[in-house]
């Protein structure tokens, strides 16, 4: 079976493997991240009330990020869609990061951000498979790099608590 988009053979066991090792530290960092905001947020003395809102904005807005992936990948194409969401990623981790006790409305701008991060985890998956390998091997792919997903989600979790039981602290996993 031929790939459409890249070469048989040796380069193609070489260009799995790399998409595979992309796919499973996106979703190792962003879960790992994902799944302790809140936690991390509180610790640092935002307030439980805005810690909540958070919460419902990265739900709600999680949607719209999610149609934005597909609008930019039918206009603009794989690339931007991956530019866009990693460029995300690197902000949303970068705000909470720098984020402090008195930062409410950092801690509201964050959720917003991290969710047009998500569907790196998800949706652009998907988008990867198809553009890189075609419609003839998507079904023979997207298996293997949703498990390879799904490892990286089953990790994270206690990854960060690890993290935070090293140093007393969630910030080296933002880094």
């Amino acid at each position: 079976e031929e790939m459409p988009n890249a070469e048989t053979g040796h380069s193609k066991k070489i260009l799995v493997c790399v998409i595979g090792a992309c796919v499973f530290l996106t979703a190792l960092s962003i879960m790992g991240v994902n799944s302790i905001y809140v936690s991390h947020m509180l610790d640092i003395g935002i307030d439980a009330k805005t810690v909540g809102t958070a919460s419902g904005i990265l739900a709600v807005t999680l949607i719209g990020s999610k149609l934005l992936c597909g609008v930019l990948y039918d206009r603009l194409g794989l690339r931007a869609v991956l530019c866009v969401c990693q460029a995300a990623a690197f902000a949303a981790f970068a705000l909470l990061f720098l984020m402090t006790p008195g930062a409410s409305a950092s801690a509201l701008i964050f959720p917003a951000i991290l969710a047009i991060a998500l569907p790196l985890e998800t949706v652009v998956i998907s988008l990867i498979v198809s553009d890189v390998f075609g419609k003839q091997l998507f079904g023979r792919f997207i298996g293997i790099f949703s498990a390879i997903a799904s490892v990286g989600f089953a990790l994270a979790p206690p990854m960060s608590n690890m993290i935070y039981d090293l140093f007393g602290t969630y910030r080296p996993q933002f880094l």
